[in-house]
């Protein structure tokens, strides 16, 4: 197992900042700079976090709620209607 530092978190932000803004430079940047596997690990860290919040401690929940439904979440997706 990889450890989660500080800078994997810091990384892990920057990312997803890059991402939301459509920063393909940014993220391009980021990349080349960061540890991938502790990076990949805090992503999903946060993202469980959140889902245990939205949950209630449940993240696995979540995680069933998009696997039944990534087919049809995808295909939203691709009509441009998850933006």
């Amino acid at each position: 197992m990889t450890e989660i530092n500080r800078q994997a978190y810091r990384d892990a932000m920057a990312y997803l900042y890059c991402k939301i803004r459509n920063d393909q430079e940014g993220m391009a940047t980021v990349a080349a700079g960061m540890d991938p596997g502790p990076t990949l690990d805090a992503m999903a860290d946060m993202s469980l976090g959140i889902a245990s919040i939205a949950t209630e401690g449940q993240p696995t929940l979540w995680l069933n709620v998009v696997r039944d439904q990534l087919d049809a979440l995808l295909d939203e997706l691709e009509r441009g209607g998850l933006a």
